[in-house]
């Protein structure tokens, strides 16, 4: 049917997988050169994507850092001496008698 001879500038030849019938497929003919520059081309693009993903992870990594110091518990860190000024400052209060006492939250007393 074919020649051998028109096969020789090195192409390959792709039917369409989900035909039943062969009239209804279509042929492509491909170079070898067209199939290793879209090679070469999905591999850098394979390097970039990588990369890319790489860079994000670390931007997250960044962020959760971040927002770990702004909204951490390293904010809310304070020291022993601050904890007895303030139980100082309730006891005192509670000392008062009157209005005072009243209009203190009840979580203060």
């Amino acid at each position: 049917m074919f020649d051998n001879n028109f096969f020789s500038f090195n192409c390959f030849i792709y039917f369409c997988a989900d035909c039943s019938k062969l009239k209804k497929c279509r042929v492509f003919f491909v170079s070898v050169k067209e199939l290793e520059s879209k090679n070469k081309e999905l591999k850098s693009k394979d390097i970039e994507i990588n990369a890319l993903k790489i860079e994000i992870e670390n931007l997250k990594s960044i962020i959760l850092n971040r927002n770990k110091k702004i909204f951490g518990k390293s904010i809310e860190k304070f020291s022993g001496e601050q904890l007895s000024l303030f139980n100082e400052a309730v006891t005192n209060l509670k000392k008062m008698k009157g209005s005072v006492i009243a209009a203190l939250p009840l979580w203060i007393l």
